[in-house]
């Protein structure tokens, strides 16, 4: 674990709209999971954030937020959220705040079709 985080949240959002936040704060880490009722405290049974997550992540505050983002991601061991909102305070100081977005292979793989289709026409 990197001892440059002083606070770190993590929500992520999966498809079938499930929300949870990780919460690290003073050594201490919380999992919530997110209702409509509000927020209930969890067990990490290392289905939705590997139990070792804090151990793998290793970031400080000289990264920006693309190889934080990337860090975050390789902790997880597994992208299959749909969303995640990650806020980072390091013991200097710095506040590092970003979303990432699950990207859309769908969208993408109909793009290629289309590009496949135009080739075969030019032909």
């Amino acid at each position: 674990m990197s001892k440059d985080i002083q606070e770190l949240t993590v929500e992520l959002e999966f498809e079938n709209g499930e929300k949870f936040e990780l919460h690290f704060e003073e050594e201490e880490l919380t999992l919530y999971k997110k209702t409509d009722a509000g927020d209930e405290e969890i067990n990490n049974d290392g289905k939705v954030f590997p139990t070792d997550f804090m151990d793998k992540l290793s970031i400080s505050s000289d990264m920006d937020a693309e190889k934080i983002s990337e860090k975050v991601v390789a902790a997880l061991g597994d992208d299959s959220f749909i969303e995640a909102d990650i806020e980072v305070v390091f013991t200097d100081g710095s506040e590092v705040e970003f979303k990432i977005e699950a990207e859309e292979d769908d969208e993408e793989d109909e793009a290629e079709e289309d590009d496949e289709e135009d080739d075969e026409e030019d032909e």
